[in-house]
């Protein structure tokens, strides 16, 4: 599994391949859940969220696995843009939702660099 941050927002692909790119906003609708997905795949419980207009998330059972579909709707019917994620997956998936201290350290330093550099560039 993979995440990217791509023009459009974030793409994540999955390992067979199948991928989705949502907006930022769709994105942090993902990380709003994550804590709920979590749960609703160690229960194996059924549960669907709105990400966005056209994006949702919802985790289902099949063979007796629980999977997390996240997945482009058009007029009320998913279409194939999307991902389906293992409770594995998924777990791979959640920590690039929650900031860790070495990830805001990094935001932090990015920040810096970027003012100096628009500092150095205005002079």
């Amino acid at each position: 599994m993979e995440v990217n941050v791509v023009n459009a927002g974030i793409e994540i692909k999955d390992n067979r391949g199948n991928q989705i790119t949502m907006s930022k906003d769709a994105w942090e609708s993902l990380c709003a859940c994550d804590v709920q997905l979590s749960k609703a795949l160690s229960d194996d419980v059924e549960i669907k969220f709105d990400l966005d207009e056209n994006i949702k998330a919802h985790t289902s059972k099949f063979n007796g696995k629980i999977y997390v579909h996240i997945r482009s709707w058009w007029k009320g019917f998913p279409t194939k843009k999307g991902v389906c994620l293992l409770k594995e997956n998924w777990r791979d998936l959640s920590q690039h939702l929650t900031p860790t201290p070495d990830m805001m350290l990094g935001v932090d330093v990015l920040r810096k660099i970027i003012r100096n550099k628009v500092n150095f560039n205005s002079l």
